[in-house]
């Protein structure tokens, strides 16, 4: 190339230190499922795992996939399980795997909801951006935040099903964002009231950096109890997790630790406990995210005997139960990610993409996934069936509004308003869901009230619910 004065000039631009997002992961790359609506759900989840690189996909994450299958039942089933609702209305899904990175999510939906490029999926369908009307999202605490602010200009109620931060309460930082998971703020009354029924009136805590606002107020509310925190140290600021339980250790009269943690961290602490050479000598009381969570204590069963968690309570789930148990991986292909979990579940490969990692074939037809030792119904998946049902009900409110009472399918009307959004996050944080006599979601201003269990692992038996 030549400049004005007709000397050769070299254009060639190096890529930053940082690297280049935009050409790194063009969204046709990333791998998501569309089922196409009239109105479609947004959905970013983790069926993976990262992995070495930062944009790229690691090993499979079973939570994730089975949060994906629970979404995909509760569109499917909507009508059944919520008779009379979205009548002449397709609901559909873009359901997008970030592989543990929120930056693949934000970097999805702001390329699709701003029009910077025609998103196809496998089959070159195109997704309509003003079909998406709502996201839900399967984030853990941090990315749920970084993912909320990310899309914010846009407008789209987020409803999440992990992340249980009371800082996502704040809706002057997060005005968009609502959750069918019970906040951290109300398992610490839980916490608390336990804690006094066990005359445990002096505790200590440990924290992931994200979760550090929740143990501010878990600290706020016991002190109402009379209940003294008398330290607390936060994963990583303290030390790693051998020199933050040596710290722990030493504090010897709070026999009890609780231990608000991501994932990650948990399975860190728990490590260090199984190569420590001090015998345990104080019981861990876990936040939401250790949840009834047998998957991640897999070879650490002799530590975690004893850890008492608080979690969501778990819907009925016979409904779901039966539907998965029909699914077959070779005929339910629109189901996302399940071929992968059915092959984990069963250590069995599918067709030959799969056969240098399982040495069998599976049977056709095999056993339905709910047989296989490894399968299990995670409080996740009840939250996420949540979601879906706490958006559509949304959604026939504000269709009721705009289309009148009697609507079938999607008006004209709708699609042209410019508050749409605005009513919709409203008719989202007020919703309530009833699933049987026994089991009803109640959403007040965004925040899920559905009821807290109080799990207890017992070697042999797993985890079991502790009656109060």
């Amino acid at each position: 190339m030549y400049d004005i004065s007709g000397a050769v000039t070299d254009v060639t631009s190096s890529c930053p230190a940082e690297g280049c997002r935009y050409c790194m992961v063009p969204p046709n790359s990333m791998n998501f499922y569309y089922n196409s609506g009239d109105i479609n759900i947004g959905v970013a989840l983790s069926a993976h795992s990262a992995g070495r690189e930062r944009y790229t996909c690691g090993e499979d994450n079973p939570y994730g996939m089975a949060q994906a299958l629970a979404i995909q039942y509760a569109v499917e089933n909507l009508n059944i399980d919520i008779p009379g609702i979205l009548n002449g209305v397709r609901l559909g899904t873009v359901m997008l795997d970030v592989c543990n990175n929120p930056d693949v999510a934000s970097l999805f939906y702001n390329n699709l909801l701003g029009t910077r490029e025609v998103v196809r999926d496998t089959h070159g369908r195109v997704v309509d951006p003003n079909s998406v009307k709502a996201i839900i999202d399967g984030l853990t605490n941090s990315g749920a935040m970084s993912f909320s602010k990310s899309t914010e200009m846009y407008g789209l109620p987020q409803v999440g099903t992990v992340a249980s931060s009371a800082a996502l309460m704040d809706h002057t930082n997060y005005p968009l964002y609502s959750r069918t998971v019970e906040s951290n703020y109300y398992q610490s009354i839980a916490m608390a009231n336990f804690f006094v029924k066990k005359s445990w009136y002096y505790v200590q805590a440990v924290y992931s950096p994200s979760m550090r606002q929740d143990i501010d107020m878990l600290k706020t509310v016991t002190a109402d109890f009379k209940i003294c925190m008398s330290a607390q140290y936060e994963m990583g600021t303290a030390g790693n997790a051998n020199q933050i339980l040596d710290k722990v250790r030493s504090n010897s009269n709070a026999k009890v630790v609780v231990m608000f943690l991501e994932k990650s961290h948990i399975r860190d602490i728990l490590l260090a406990i199984k190569d420590a050479s001090w015998a345990q000598n104080f019981v861990i009381v876990g936040g939401e995210s250790w949840g009834s969570d047998n998957l991640n204590v897999l070879g650490l069963e002799n530590v975690v005997n004893g850890v008492i968690t608080f979690q969501p309570q778990i819907g009925p789930t016979s409904n779901f139960q039966n539907w998965i148990n029909q699914k077959q991986p070779r005929t339910s292909m629109n189901l996302p990610w399940f071929r992968e979990l059915y092959e984990n579940a069963f250590q069995c490969y599918v067709d030959a993409s799969s056969k240098g990692k399982f040495a069998t074939e599976c049977p056709n037809p095999g056993a339905g996934l709910p047989s296989s030792t490894s399968y299990q119904f995670w409080y996740q998946m009840t939250t996420s069936i949540n979601a879906v049902y706490v958006t559509a009900k949304a959604l026939d409110e504000t269709l009721k509004h705009y289309c009148g009472i009697n609507y079938s399918g999607v008006c004209i009307e709708y699609r042209a308003a410019n508050d749409s959004n605005k009513l919709l996050l409203q008719n989202i944080r007020n919703a309530y869901v009833s699933l049987s006599s026994s089991y009803q979601l109640s959403m007040f201003n965004g925040e899920a009230h559905s009821g807290i269990e109080i799990m207890n692992y017992r070697l042999g038996q797993k985890y079991v619910q502790v009656s109060t």
